[in-house]
């Protein structure tokens, strides 16, 4: 499992969300049983997947001084 330590780092929360997106895109495609749990579950990752990403873009623009 992922560290909360590590996900103080952007880069760590950019890539963790790129993965929950595949991840959610693979739950979507009817490779696993589609109820809807497995809906829930699979837009509630996109949501996460879409903050860390975001997040994680927004930190690294901090750290190069493009944002103040």
């Amino acid at each position: 499992m992922i560290d909360l330590i590590q996900l103080k780092d952007p880069l760590v929360s950019f890539e963790t969300g790129i993965v929950l997106f595949i991840f959610a895109y693979f739950m979507n495609s009817g490779l696993m049983v589609r109820n809807g749990f497995t809906n829930l579950i699979s837009s509630s990752l996109t949501i996460i997947g879409m903050i860390m990403v975001l997040y994680g873009v927004l930190a690294l623009y901090k750290r190069k001084g493009l944002i103040k």
